[in-house]
């Protein structure tokens, strides 16, 4: 039976693999802090919500606590 012999880690194969994680990690939260999505508050949405007044050819989603809904998506 051959034996397999396993190289140990050394100090450079260490750093290459920090780098290599830490280059992936600023790329993972860089595309985070990109622009895409926004949340804005609209009164309006909230009361034309409220008084059955939305486009009816919307989807919606809402989060809620009790009777009351804290946040409406209309897709």
């Amino acid at each position: 039976m051959k034996s397999i012999r396993i190289k140990p880690w050394t100090p450079l194969t260490g750093r290459l693999l920090q780098a290599g994680a830490g280059i992936l990690i600023l790329i993972l939260m860089g595309g985070c802090m990109a622009g895409y999505g926004n949340f804005n508050q609209d009164s309006e949405v909230m009361e034309a919500f409220k008084n059955h007044r939305v486009p009816p050819d919307y989807r919606y989603y809402y989060y809620h606590s009790g009777s009351e809904p804290i946040a409406v998506i209309g897709v």
